[in-house]
This record gives structure tokens, C-alpha cells and sequence, in this order.
């Protein structure tokens, strides 16, 4: 989904929740990823603004905030630690800065992005990706697609390596990988571009006979079928 489309989703969002405001903020976790939350919570009566805070719970000091207008009700808190529990406090406050209301949520961000070391063909129909297996994954996905969007298939895969099938003969791939753990997904890794290998060639052969018996070691006959690349 495209970058504006979510772009008109937190519009209508925002303009929906300007009805409904209430006195008590909710707030919860719309996606995560390494390093980022994308936070979503409520409107509440009288608050010019809301802030959004993520405080690690393996360490204190490990904290990032991020300030919204009146009219926000979703909005990215970064620069967090991969692979890390988080408490998520969303205040709403008035022009004083003074907390009207607070609600709390615990999230863990994302694994780290893995890096993908190798790319091979073995089968024309299929890519076999070695990429660094990182901390607190629990899965990975593989990602396959062509230049022109055409093509695009993921698969989930346990460790490395992992291989992509369903593929065209002797097409050029962009490749990524991405871990998961209880939080999300991580961001795709850096791609990689690799090709599919050809389909072998089909050959019928026969030797040639003298007199209804056929030589022996004599000579051989060929037909490939030809393929197309």
C-alpha cells in the first residue's frame, strides 16, 4: 500500500476521532520496525497536544520522545533499540503543557535488519539466499521481485539459507530479507540482484545402424531442443 494511501487513512482517521474525543486518552501500537513505532491513539477533550514516549525496559536511560499537534492522533516515535521492550506513554496536554491524560502500552521494536551474504541459482525456477541470521529473530522473511513490478513473492523461512521458488527461468531478481520476532517485522535488508539460471536442454540421441544393426562407437546423433534466454 502506497505511501499516500495511508497518507488519506490517517486523514479520515483524524477526521473521525475530531467527533468522537473524549476525556481519556487509549493508545496503541499500529506497526513497528528496528528502530521506529508508529504509535495510534485517541483524541482527548481540550488537549493542544499530545507526546509520545518510549522508555526501554532493560534500561532507563534508553528513551526517545515525539510531540504532535492538536489534530494527530497517529504519528512515529525513532531512534529505538532493535529487538528491545519498550513502554509506549501517550500524554495529551493543554497549552500550558499541563497532562490532561495519559495512557501505557509495552511493545518490543523489531529485529535487526539481517544482510544477505549470497544469492545462487542451482534450479531456473528457484534462488537460494545466504544472509546473517540475527539476535531475537524467530523467522525470516525472503523477498523477491523484478524491476519493473511485474513479480513480487515472500516467503517465510526458518534460518539460513533460505530459497525462493516459483521463479522465472533466467530472469534478473531483486532480492531482500527481513527477521521477525514477536514485534514485527524488521525493514528489508539492502537488496541484492541475482539471475535465475537457464532451463537445461533436452536432448534424443541415437547411433546410427548399418544393415539393421547399429554400430558400436562409431558415432553419435544429437537433437537439443532449443530454449529461449
Amino acid at each position: 500500500m502506497g505511501f499516500i494511501h495511508w497518507m488519506v487513512i490517517f486523514a479520515l482517521i483524524g477526521i473521525g476521532s475530531q467527533s468522537s474525543a473524549s476525556s481519556e486518552i487509549t493508545v496503541s501500537i499500529f506497526t513497528v520496525t528496528s528502530k521506529s513505532m508508529t504509535v495510534q491513539w485517541s483524541r482527548c477533550s481540550g488537549a493542544s497536544s499530545y507526546k509520545i514516549t518510549a522508555t526501554s525496559k532493560n534500561s532507563l536511560d534508553a528513551s526517545a520522545f515525539a510531540q504532535f499537534g492538536a489534530n494527530s492522533v497517529m504519528g512515529s516515535i525513532n531512534s529505538l533499540i532493535p529487538n528491545n521492550m519498550y513502554i509506549i506513554r501517550a500524554e495529551a496536554m493543554d497549552n500550558s503543557l499541563n497532562v490532561l491524560s495519559q495512557a501505557e502500552v509495552e511493545e518490543t521494536t523489531a529485529s535487526e535488519v539481517p544482510t544477505i551474504n549470497m544469492a545462487t541459482s542451482k534450479q531456473s525456477e528457484s534462488m537460494t539466499v545466504e544472509f546473517t541470521q540475527v539476535s531475537g529473530a524467530t523467522s525470516y522473511i525472503l523477498r523477491a521481485e523484478t524491476a519493473d513490478m511485474s513479480f513480487f513473492y515472500e516467503t517465510e523461512v526458518p534460518s539460513s539459507p533460505g530459497t525462493v521458488l516459483n521463479l522465472q527461468a533466467y530472469t534478473d531478481y531483486t532480492l531482500s530479507v527481513m527477521s521477525i520476532n514477536s514485534g514485527g517485522r524488521s525493514q528489508p535488508s539492502l537488496p541484492v540482484v541475482a539471475k535465475t539460471g537457464i532451463v537445461p536442454c533436452i536432448s534424443h540421441s541415437h547411433s546410427p545402424s548399418v544393415g539393421g544393426k547399429k554400430k558400436k562407437h562409431k558415432s553419435m546423433k544429437a537433437w537439443y531442443k532449443e530454449i529461449s534466454h
